[in-house]
C-alpha cells in the first residue's frame, strides 16, 4: 500500500478533520456553514466538482489504466462497479432524508441548475466517486505532489456536496471511507498484477 502513502495519508487527516468538524458542529450545522459561506467563484468551483465526480474523473482514471495495462484497467472498472452498487444499495436502505427535508428551500441557498434532492441521502456517492476516482488517479505516479493534488481535489468534491446543500457531513465522510474501503482492493489488486508480470518477464 505504499505505493500511494501521500493519499492514504492525506485521506486519514481529511477524514479526522471532518470528524473532529462533526463532533464540534453535528447535524445540519457543517452543511448549513459550508452553504451559507460562499462566493460567486467558489459556487463555480463548486458545480464543477460536483460535476466532474459524477463520471469524468473515473472515466479518465479507467481509461489511463486500459491504455497501461488493460487487465488493471478492467479491474480498476469492476472495483468501481462494486463500490458504486455498494453506495446504492446503502442509500435504498437508509433512504435518509437530505437537508432540505430539515432545512427546506427556505433555510438553503440553491445555485441555478443545480436542483435540491430529498432522499437517499447517506453515504454520498458523489463523494465515494471523488475518492474512488482520484484515488486511482493518484496510483498512476509515486510523485506526493500528484497524490496530495488527487486528495484535495476528492476532499473538495466532498465539500461542495455540502456547500451545494445536498449532504450532511456525516455522508460526506461516509461516502469517504466506503470508497477507501474498495480502493484498498483495487490497489492490492495492482500489486499482484505488477508481482505477476514482474515474475513473467524473469
Amino acid at each position: 500500500m505504499q505505493s500511494i502513502k501521500p493519499y492514504w495519508v492525506g485521506s486519514a487527516v481529511v477524514i479526522m478533520a471532518g470528524t473532529v468538524w462533526f463532533s464540534l458542529c453535528p447535524g445540519a450545522c457543517a452543511t448549513l456553514w459550508a452553504n451559507h459561506h460562499h462566493h460567486f467563484i467558489a459556487d463555480e468551483l463548486m458545480k464543477a466538482f460536483t460535476f466532474i465526480v459524477e463520471w469524468p474523473v473515473i472515466v479518465v482514471a479507467i481509461a489511463a489504466y486500459l491504455i497501461k495495462d488493460w487487465r488493471v484497467g478492467l479491474w480498476a472498472g469492476i472495483i468501481y462497479a462494486c463500490q458504486g452498487l455498494t453506495i446504492n444499495l446503502l442509500k435504498s436502505f437508509f433512504n435518509a432524508p437530505r437537508p432540505l427535508v430539515e432545512l427546506t428551500e427556505a433555510g438553503l441557498r440553491q445555485l441555478e441548475n443545480i436542483p435540491l434532492l430529498s432522499w437517499q441521502s447517506f453515504p454520498s456517492g458523489h463523494t465515494a466517486s471523488a475518492f474512488m476516482g482520484f484515488g486511482i488517479l493518484a496510483s498512476l505516479s509515486r510523485s506526493p505532489a500528484w497524490q496530495i493534488s488527487c486528495i484535495i481535489m476528492a476532499a473538495s468534491a466532498g465539500y461542495s456536496r455540502m456547500y451545494l446543500g445536498q449532504h450532511y457531513l456525516h455522508d460526506v465522510i461516509g461516502g469517504a471511507c466506503i470508497s477507501l474501503i474498495w480502493l484498498i482492493f483495487f490497489i492490492r489488486l495492482k500489486l499482484k498484477f505488477r508481482s505477476a508480470l514482474m515474475q513473467n518477464e524473469q
